[in-house]
């Protein structure tokens, strides 16, 4: 069994230390925490959902006192306060949450009024606050079962089942990113019901919805298919005719492959039943996922980066119910079942979560004999499934399991637990990967004799961190996230940065450092002539609208499909610093800018630029230079809007003018 170790909490909020990491996922050093109650206690809470981003910001949503609530955690921060997301009092159920690469989320749910049941959603933009309740769904007529999907940059597609005075029709609303949800748009043909809507999206925004559709004789699985950018598909049936089927899901890789998975009537028993799209293809014919001969129950699917997929579900053996996988590598077929839990207890409602390198962990419901305890399995990429661990403590009883990974096998699990007097929503982390080492910053060169500043900010999703240490290169070594080290002599030489969390998990990065001799006195050369002040010419960006790249370094030698070409000359050998600015509207106070506020909002309007933090160096003797930008600073990609670029030289060592030059992202 995985060690267990505590998170601390403070006033009813949850305190961890520690950011996302970025490093393969150390299996060998992982551990589950101690759950903690989210919700507040004396009331009940139920229903929780929970997502998770890849840099391992999370978001958790449930129904607490006819409220929606919820909380945000940045990784390896700190919970904040519950936000109510609905009037307290008001009848809601169900809540669903996505979220997007940079922490914008999107929040779902049903509220009954005194006639009719709406389809509702709240909004949160990346680090800000989530938005009042917006009506997705039509006035007067019943929508229920919401389900919501979110990609890297922010899109959502909401689906939910509506009623229109004669059947059921599935509809979904789309949100570009940094948008508005549109009108609803029936996805389900008229004239016969159809049911529990589910969606996925992928990277570009294309999305697959499925359901359940009844002929007139059986229900079958339906498909619809959104290409990034345009409208949804007619109907397709991915299931036979004849028998019926139940319970459709469906899971999208970043390319835009799908898996749908669902129950299936043999006439006998129910068997779980799969389809497979590669991306802009078409579903494949039903595959038979479980065995024959026993009931299944429940099927559940996710899928990796790459395309690999697990799928989960529940059977009764006979005596017990078990919960079994089905494993799928990229462009392969799925394994035979896998029992995941232990026999001799009852074990269901099972849930899965990959991360993009196929890592998985699964969470489900073991009965006892007296209650329902959450437990857990994992499965690092090309791997096994452990042996489960006990996540909820035992005696008393839990429900409704959900969990949600991030990109290097870190994941967060939420249940309800009933404490004998209250239903109480709880969640136990999942640290399985080293700290990520951001906001490097090892200069390109130095001067013997002169001090040196290093800059890291490492971070780790759910654990505190040990230590930070530095070794230089020249036999020196340091600890500390912000050292400074002075060379005695000229050289080239490797500076490297280690950061260990308390798990022993820990991540190394190396940079180059070129330390050129002393110089003469400022502004004099050997032989006594002074010498001219750097200065940076002929700055150009080409483009000067561009897309950030999604990962990688600030700087490439070469060009890339996202970012920019930089060029620029230099009149003497001179270190230049590159730093970012971004444009904001303000309003005129005087001769400033400043931003807008209660008081100044009746003001001329302007420009005003702040810094983004970040930077970095080029050491270049005179003459031109160029080199490729690829949107990225400080280890993230800047959001689409104006920004300039500013390049600041330093030779003899006086420091010459900055010049300026505007650029754009672009979505």
């Amino acid at each position: 069994m995985c060690p267990v170790r505590r998170w601390t909490g403070v006033g009813g909020l949850i305190v961890a230390a520690g950011l996302a990491a970025s490093a393969p996922a150390a299996w060998a050093a992982s551990a589950w925490l101690a759950p903690l109650d989210i919700s507040a206690p004396r009331a009940n809470a139920s229903q929780a959902d929970v997502a998770m981003n890849p840099a391992g910001d999370s978001i958790m949503a449930w129904r607490r006192a006819g409220a929606v609530q919820a909380v945000v955690r940045p990784a390896g921060g700190s919970f904040s306060e519950r936000v109510d997301l609905t009037p307290v009092g008001e009848s809601v159920s169900a809540p669903q949450v996505a979220i997007d690469d940079a922490g914008g989320a999107v929040v779902v749910w049903q509220r009954s009024n005194a006639a009719t049941r709406i389809v509702q959603a709240a909004v949160r933009p990346a680090g800000g606050s989530f938005s009042a309740p917006i009506d997705l769904s039509l006035p007067g007529q019943n929508a229920y079962g919401a389900e919501v999907a979110m990609n890297q940059a922010g899109g959502a597609v909401a689906v939910w089942d509506h009623f229109n005075g004669t059947n059921t029709v599935v509809q979904a609303a789309v949100r570009p990113a940094g948008g508005s949800f549109s009108a609803p748009i029936d996805l389900s043909l008229p004239g016969q019901g159809a049911e529990g809507a589910q969606v996925a999206l992928d990277q570009a925004g294309g999305a697959v919805a499925v359901w359940l559709h009844f002929n007139g004789t059986n229900t079958v699985v339906q498909a619809a298919v959104r290409p990034a950018g345009g409208s949804f598909s007619a109907p397709i049936d991915l299931s036979l005719p004849g028998q019926d089927t139940y319970g459709a899901r469906v899971a999208l890789d970043q390319a835009g492959g799908a898996v749908a998975v669902w129950l299936h009537s043999s006439g006998t028993n129910r068997i779980v039943q799969a389809a497979v799209r590669p991306a802009g293809g078409s579903f494949s014919a039903p595959i038979d996922l479980s065995a024959p001969g026993q009931d299944a129950f429940r099927a559940q699917v996710a899928i990796d980066q790459a395309g690999g997929a697990v799928a989960l579900w529940d059977t009764s053996n006979g005596t017990n119910d078990v919960v079994q996988a089905a494993v799928r590598p990229a462009g392969g077929s799925f394994s035979a079942p896998i029992d995941l839990s232990a026999p001799g207890q009852a074990a269901q409602g099972a849930q899965v979560a990959l991360d993009q390198a196929g890592d998985a962990v699964a969470v489900w419901l073991r009965f006892d004999g007296t209650n329902n305890v959450v437990q857990a399995a994992v499965r690092p990429a090309g791997g096994s499934f452990s042996a489960p661990v006990d996540l909820s403590a035992p005696g008393q009883g839990a429900f409704g399991p959900q969990v949600a990974m991030d990109q290097a096998g870190d994941a967060v699990a939420v249940w309800e637990r009933f404490n004998g007097a209250n239903e109480i929503v709880q969640a136990a982390g999942y640290d399985a990967a080293s700290p990520q080492l951001r906001g490097l910053a090892v200069p390109a060169t130095g001067v013997a004799g002169r001090p040196v500043s290093f800059l890291v900010a490492p971070l780790d999703v759910w654990s505190p961190l040990a230590s930070t240490s530095w070794v230089f290169g020249d036999g020196a070594s340091a600890a500390g996230v912000a050292p400074t080290h002075i060379y005695t002599a000229p050289g080239t030489f490797s500076v490297s940065v280690s950061a260990t969390d308390t798990l022993a998990n820990s991540a190394t990065a190396t940079r180059t450092i070129t330390i050129t001799p002393e110089p003469p006195s400022p502004g004099v050369s050997g032989s006594g002539v002074r010498t001219p002040r750097a200065a940076v010419t002929r700055l150009r960006l080409n483009p000067a609208a561009f897309r950030a790249a999604k990962s990688g370094r600030s700087v490439k030698a070469a060009a890339v499909r996202t970012g920019t070409r930089v060029s620029y000359a230099v009149n003497v050998a001179t270190s230049v610093r590159f730093t970012v600015q971004r444009a904001n509207r303000g309003r005129r106070v005087g001769r400033r800018c400043l931003e807008t506020s209660r008081a100044n909002r009746t003001r001329k309007r302007c420009t005003h630029f702040t810094r983004v933090p970040g930077s970095f160096t080029r050491a270049r003797t005179a003459g031109l230079d160029r080199f490729a930008f690829t949107g990225r600073l400080a280890g993230r990609a800047l959001r689409a809007g104006r920004y300039r670029l500013l390049a600041t030289p330093t030779a003899n060592p006086r420091t010459g003018t900055t010049a300026r030059r505007g650029f754009r992202i672009i979505k």
